[in-house]
């Protein structure tokens, strides 16, 4: 008599979501399950979405890691930070292609992308020094941030915001928050809208 080696509903649930199309759509979160599943099962291939919105979204992994992400257009944390609109899709993996591998993507690491997309976590906010703590509270940061840049940027602002925030959270202290601008002013191809972004955001908090 063979023993039993079924897993729990749950685990399984996930198992076949990542191993099959998806034959209706599924909620984002369902959808990052499913991306999940296949890290922790050391997959190689590319695990393609369609949305329920007519976008495309895209993941390629080498034996579990994430190794290229793309949003339509949009590559690595910025297509990262523009998924997190997602409704609804459809879903399919195909195992051994990788399409896009050779795209060169500055990622975090593979359980903390995947905990990101699905919301139970991310980037720690950035420790300040006794007496480097900002008075300003941190929704407060980013919106005046995200304000300043889209004076310079447009709208584009949003979605390059959104990436090093993921990558460096939100910071709570000025030293933080000065290494923040010195990375958002690398985007800026004149200096003097550079050293305009540093003072001005700098004005507006405390």
């Amino acid at each position: 008599m063979r023993a039993s080696s079924a897993a729990p509903l749950g685990d399984r649930r996930a198992r076949d979501a990542a191993m099959s199309d998806s034959g209706e759509a599924l909620p984002f979160a369902s959808l990052m399950q499913a991306l999940r599943a296949l890290t922790e099962q050391s997959a190689t291939g590319t695990l393609m979405i369609a949305t329920d919105d007519n976008h495309s979204a895209r993941f390629v992994l080498d034996r579990g890691g994430i190794v290229a992400v793309a949003f339509g257009r949009l590559r690595g944390m910025e297509a990262v930070a523009a998924m997190r609109g997602i409704r609804a899709g459809r879903h399919r993996f195909a195992r051994g292609v990788q399409v896009g591998a050779s795209e060169s993507q500055s990622l975090p690491p593979t359980p903390e992308l995947v905990a990101t997309l699905l919301g139970d976590g991310g980037p720690a906010q950035p420790s300040a020094e006794p007496g480097d703590t900002l008075a300003t509270a941190p929704d407060r940061i980013r919106a005046v941030v995200v304000e300043e840049v889209a004076e310079l940027l447009g709208p584009i602002a949003t979605l390059i915001c959104d990436e090093h925030f993921a990558s460096r959270g939100v910071p709570t202290g000025r030293r933080a928050l000065e290494g923040l601008l010195e990375a958002l002013a690398a985007e800026l191809p004149d200096p003097t809208r550079a050293r305009a972004l540093r003072e001005r955001v700098l004005a507006r908090i405390d």
